[in-house]
């Protein structure tokens, strides 16, 4: 069995670092076949072993009234019939700490599946019907080649996707207010975030926790650190992996 693992890289934000060191961590912590595949707009300074795809090749619509469903590229690319078997699609911006061999080579999703948050604060999110932040981070995806539910929702119908850009602007929201039903969550302990912590209080946060497979740098809706800013433990870390 080979995992394909994919991840995107676009723009000038993130340098190739960001690929080859994510690469890296996963030779360490995958202890099973894998590819692993870059899809981008520049690969200049990435991995002669990493597979380079166009960005294009998955690009997303505008929306009639502006805005689109941002980072929904994540969805093209783990549909992709030239993807078979297991797809697991990684952020860049991420430390990998633990070994995650049993679960990824045992575990065989049936749907589409992502991070619920355990920084979120459940109670104040429903209270507010999603509108101040979601319950879900697409920054780990892990799915199978022929799962397209969440793809057919968010791109079979130019109308639907017109409202989603417009309402939601991006994955996770649309993700947590539609397709809730075609979406599963992986365990508790598989991510926290760098900056965000790993439980609602936020009180504690930059901090290392072995017992969990990945931190998180995720920061769409939080001014937070930038891996390449970290400092301590996560800057060490991380380039350990050069």
């Amino acid at each position: 069995m080979i995992i394909n693992i994919l991840c995107l890289k676009w723009g000038t934000k993130y340098s190739a670092k960001y690929v080859n060191r994510l690469y890296n961590q996963c030779i360490d912590h995958i202890r099973i076949p894998f590819k692993f595949h870059c899809i981008t707009d520049n690969n200049d300074g990435i991995k002669d072993d990493i597979i380079i795809h166009d960005i294009a090749k998955y690009s997303i619509p505008q929306g009639q009234w502006g805005g689109e469903v941002w980072t929904s590229q994540k969805i093209k690319a783990v549909t992709d019939p030239i993807f078979e078997g297991k797809i697991l699609l990684l952020d860049i911006d991420m430390l990998i700490l633990k070994d995650w061999t049993e679960y990824l080579s045992e575990y065989n999703p049936s749907k589409l599946t992502v991070i619920k948050s355990p920084w979120v604060d459940r109670d104040h999110l429903h209270a507010n019907f999603g509108s101040f932040g979601t319950g879900v981070n697409s920054s780990i995806i892990f799915t199978y080649s022929s799962y397209k539910d969440v793809y057919n929702i968010i791109f079979d119908d130019l109308y639907r996707y017109n409202y989603y850009s417009y309402c939601y602007k991006g994955l996770d929201k649309t993700l947590y207010n539609v397709c809730s039903k075609e979406i599963e969550y992986l365990p508790q302990q598989t991510a926290y975030s760098y900056n965000k912590g790993h439980e609602p209080s936020r009180e504690q946060v930059y901090l290392c926790l072995p017992e969990y497979n990945v931190c998180l740098f995720n920061n769409n809706e939080y001014n937070g650190i930038e891996l390449h800013d970290a400092t301590g433990w996560a800057k060490e870390y991380w380039e350990s992996y050069e």
